[in-house]
């Protein structure tokens, strides 16, 4: 018989699938593996069952509402240029909350507009949360106003799990009958977040570090959690991000600085030292500052494959 189901669990043993109410573990079928096919949590699915006592085949994947994708453009020595290393971290979600983490360091800009454009790229609504406000050791507003201004229109709150301040606002992200996804590096309390959200101990956390207040990779399995109608996805933290061909999420979180190379006297404009650069000129009135044009030139450079292609 034919089934359809979503599949809400990733871990050491076949993936669990939920089909019609119920949670079964299911097995790729072998013309799925043979066409290089991949699942992730979220994902919709076409299996096919020889009995109610058997093993349900994954066959096929459906098509993707959204998708959240880590993608790297690079050199391999066998292979050559042009090598796309992609990881697919989870589908079929309706928001996306990028998860930073307040304490004595200070927010990392430049990772977090990767984490930003990944997630614009996705498809989904994107929202910000400053986590452990409880120990940070900058003003919050401060903070708020920095993440704030890394995309225009982005949504950002700050909260802390421990004492339970913002989790009322943040709950009002994530109504009845939608699936949202956690997307930040590990530590920074994506799992407390949505013990704290659903009202219990259901993902594992791990307690923080003394000498600088970070918290401790504790999420493995990738899995879905359920709760009065909603559902919830902590992603594994990631070290890198990569954002080849993310041309998307590119144009949305820099989309003040596309709005001034508009105005350019030259359409190919570097940004450099051209004469009539609207960029520049926003830099010298204080307008725009030197580490988001250098942080643009960048990530630019590897959405298009240049840092690898040059």
């Amino acid at each position: 018989m034919q089934l359809t189901g979503q599949l809400i669990t990733l871990d050491r043993t076949l993936p669990l699938v939920r089909i019609a109410d119920r949670d079964l573990r299911a097995e790729y079928a072998v013309s799925f593996s043979r066409e290089g096919l991949k699942a992730t949590v979220g994902d919709w699915l076409e299996l096919q069952q020889s009995s109610a006592l058997s093993i349900p085949q994954i066959v096929s994947v459906l098509p993707r509402s959204t998708s959240l994708v880590r993608r790297l453009c690079r050199e391999h020595p066998s292979v050559g240029t042009g090598l796309v290393d992609e990881q697919l971290l989870a589908a079929n979600f309706d928001r996306v909350i990028v998860v930073t983490a307040l304490g004595r360091k200070t927010i990392d800009l430049g990772y977090l507009e990767r984490q930003l454009i990944t997630a614009y790229s996705s498809g989904a609504e994107v929202s910000a949360v400053l986590n452990k406000t409880d120990i940070s050791q900058q003003p919050i507003d401060n903070a708020l106003a920095e993440v704030q201004a890394l995309a225009a229109g982005l949504s950002v709150l700050s909260c802390s799990a421990m004492t339970g301040s913002g989790i009322a606002e943040l709950a009002e992200l994530c109504p009845a009958g939608s699936l949202t996804v956690f997307f930040g590096r590990s530590g920074v309390g994506k799992s407390s977040l949505i013990n704290a959200l659903i009202g219990s101990a259901t993902q594992v956390t791990k307690s923080i570090r003394e000498h600088d207040q970070a918290g401790r990779h504790a999420t493995v399995a990738r899995r879905m959690v359920f709760a009065e109608q909603r559902a919830y996805f902590d992603t594994p933290g990631v070290r890198s991000i990569g954002v080849y061909q993310q041309d998307d999420g590119l144009s949305t979180v820099f989309e003040d600085i596309g709005q001034l190379a508009g105005q350019c006297r030259f359409r190919d404009c570097k940004h450099q030292n051209e004469p009539g650069c609207a960029v520049q000129s926003a830099i010298e009135s204080g307008e725009l500052t030197t580490r988001r044009l250098m942080s643009y030139l960048n990530l630019a450079s590897e959405v298009a494959g240049d840092d690898v292609l040059a």
